[in-house]
């Protein structure tokens, strides 16, 4: 026997076996998932990613579950995990981008395990030789994975819900499909929980309670004499469906998305219902020929019935008749046609309502499921040899699989992603002031500005815009054509929280401090829950020397955002100060949590342990502070702390913190 041969009988493998096969598949799917995304795992946050992930206080205490319940309702789960992200790693990006391509391959695997438990279905079997179960289960989780329309849901880590919840749709008809062949109630309980997950995490698991009604009707028959037990084992999935609408009833000031309110403020619109008319005729374009994709697609609203809005119609009543005439050819076909209706109908029906954001990428995550199961099916059945099919299919694979990897590329920054929005749309005004955003974070100021200037232009009825540019001219030291913006924005919405920040900010900087103090007040009553507001309030009393109050305001910052670094930092000054070292020493112990490479943080424990009376602690946390300094060349404050070094060394008996305190 040689040595293969040892080996293997050492093992105990049959590499002929079904179990063997299948491990061989799921390494293949993994294998395929860690590489295709391997160049998205260190993308910078893009977009969203600063709404849902920086400037969320509620993901900065994962223990606060009611905190992070207020701000994502209906989508508690993606802000939980979030918060996991943010206790594990901060806002270091490639946790959240590897949770996220793990959520993907993982999806990748329930995929397989559904399509092929589906074959299994006694009328799945009928048209479908066993020989190739396995083979098309593969090849449609492969192409999931693949697909280049998933970059959205992965590569953008706050499109993390879409996946998310895609997972628990998955695992729920999956753990549902093997109860009914298993008849083991284990699996039913298991499924129930994942709808539940997904209740919280993405409304679309609100087409789940349908999905598995019409599962039922197509696998396992119409309703015959075992129809009052199939009802029964379908209620409690059916009940759960008030779940997504009882939870959009509550209204919470701190809410992200404020979903009820986006839904509910406008009135059913034919434009916008016609309008998704011709986006799917543009998803079933994207499904089959992923090119030009971008992350905002500039989308005309439709007017009225025209011929573009006829061809849609009837292209798509072409593919639900395909689905009609499948019913008793081919099953799988016939259901996984209607599964891309179901999955996308609450993407699409929302705009008709909302009235904005009529494309996206994610809203095909799961509708991409349909397509890659009926590719493969297809494929098969056009293709009779399986290993001619799995050559082509395998072929399609690799093309999708490099289109990805390019895609990826675009969201390696905020910058990338932006610049090819704009040149996929050039007169798409929201793109020009993104990309405007994106240089604005970099400190880019003269490109932010010409970008903005670009999307006044396009769209001069936007107060983003001009708030925009006013926060850019501000920090170019303009003030007065940050304020002229500013009063822009107010003209166009007198009620913006933002605008009166912004005023206040101008006020504050031109030593105003009575028109700073009224606009951070009023910023403060329009918007109490923003923590960067109660800062501005406290910075403007300081400079008063309204201490007592300014204390107040920084306490109020740092209990809506227990992170805030600067508001910790202004408290340990404030108490510092005013000789309460314990007290200041906790703050700037927070701010040594958050900032460990900075210089300051360190040279302002030294104050503390210097007020405390303990010398040498105050000099060793100089000695840091300076050797931070060195690394980052910051010259001057290195000169200032060899100068209180100096002073220390020389210092006679007692406590010669207080004299330093005072000067400082």
């Amino acid at each position: 026997m040689d040595v293969w041969g040892r080996l293997k009988h050492m093992m105990k493998i049959n590499f002929k076996s079904q179990s063997f096969r299948r491990y061989v598949y799921l390494i293949l799917i993994i294998a395929l998932g860690a590489i295709i995304y391997s160049n998205s795992l260190h993308g910078e946050l893009c977009a969203d990613d600063f709404m849902f992930v920086e400037g969320s206080p509620s993901i900065k205490d994962i223990s606060n579950l009611k905190r992070v319940w207020q701000a994502h309702t209906t989508r508690f789960v993606f802000g939980l995990s979030i918060a996991f992200n943010y206790w594990l790693g901060k806002f270091e990006t490639f946790g959240y981008h590897i949770f996220n391509v793990l959520i993907h391959v993982g999806n990748g695997i329930l995929v397989y395990l559904f399509v092929f438990c589906t074959l299994q279905t006694p009328a799945a079997k009928k048209n479908i030789p066993e020989d190739n179960h396995e083979q098309i289960a593969l090849f449609a989780a492969l192409l999931f994975l693949a697909h280049p329309l998933q970059t959205e849901a992965v590569a953008y880590i706050s499109q993390r819900c879409s996946s998310l919840g895609a997972f628990f749709y998955l695992a729920t008809l999956f753990c549902y499909v093997k109860a009914r062949l298993e008849g083991k109630k284990t699996y039913l309980i298991i499924s129930f929980i994942a709808m539940l997950l997904g209740m919280f995490t993405k409304e679309f698991t609100i087409t789940l309670p349908l999905m598995l009604t019409v599962y039922e009707f197509f696998f396992f028959g119409p309703w015959g004499s075992d129809g009052k037990k199939r009802i029964v084992r379908l209620v409690p999935f059916l009940a759960a469906t008030a779940i997504i609408p009882i939870t959009l009833s509550f209204k919470y000031p701190i809410s992200i998305l404020a979903l009820e309110g986006q839904v509910s403020r406008n009135p059913f619109s034919w434009k916008y219902f016609l309008t998704e008319i011709n986006v799917l005729r543009t998803y079933v374009r994207l499904l089959f020929l992923p090119i030009r994709q971008t992350h905002d697609y500039h989308y005309p609203i439709t007017q009225g019935v025209d011929l573009p809005t006829l061809f849609s119609f009837c292209l798509l009543l072409g593919i639900f008749s395909y689905a009609i005439y499948f019913f008793k050819r081919s099953k799988i076909l016939s259901f996984f046609i209607t599964w891309c209706f179901i999955t996308i109908s609450i993407e699409t029906g929302q705009v008709c309502f909302v009235q904005e954001g009529t494309i996206y990428e994610h809203w095909l995550y799961l509708p991409v499921v349909g397509f890659s199961v009926l590719v493969s099916c297809f494929g098969h059945r056009v293709i009779k040899e399986r290993k001619y099919a799995a050559l082509t299919l395998s072929i399609v694979v690799l093309i999708f699989s490099v289109m990805t990897y390019q895609r990826n590329k675009v969201w390696q920054t905020e910058i990338a992603l932006w610049q090819d929005a704009v040149r996929r749309a050039p007169r798409r005004a929201w793109s020009h002031m993104a990309l405007g955003i994106a240089y604005h974070r970099k400190d880019l100021l003269d490109q932010a500005i010409e970008f903005y200037e670009q999307a006044l232009a396009l769209d001069p009825t936007e107060r983003i815009t001009y708030f925009n540019l006013g926060s850019a001219y501000r920090s170019k030291g303009d003030y007065d054509k940050a304020k002229y913006y500013y009063e822009r924005v107010l003209a166009l919405s007198p009620e913006d929280h933002r605008a009166y920040a912004g005023l206040g900010s101008v006020s504050y900087y031109q030593k105003d401090l009575e028109k700073a103090l009224g606009y951070a007040l009023l910023a403060v009553s329009k918007a109490p829950y923003f923590a960067s507001h109660w800062y501005q309030l406290g910075s403007v009393y300081r400079t008063r020397k309204e201490y007592e109050k300014s204390i107040n305001s920084f306490k109020m910052a740092v209990d809506i955002d227990i992170d805030y670094k600067e508001a910790h930092n202004q408290l340990g000054e404030l108490y510092n100060m005013l000789g309460q070292h314990e007290m200041a020493m906790a703050h700037f112990k927070k701010v040594e949590m958050l900032a460990k490479d900075e210089g300051d943080v360190y040279s302002n424990l030294a104050l503390c342990y210097l007020g405390l009376n303990q010398p040498e602690e105050g000099i060793r946390h100089y000695q840091k502070a300076r050797d931070l300094y060195i690394k980052k060349g910051q010259w001057g404050k290195v000169e200032e702390v060899n100068r209180l070094l100096n002073f220390l060394a020389q210092a006679g008996p007692g406590n010669p913190g207080k004299k330093i305190i005072i000067e400082k």
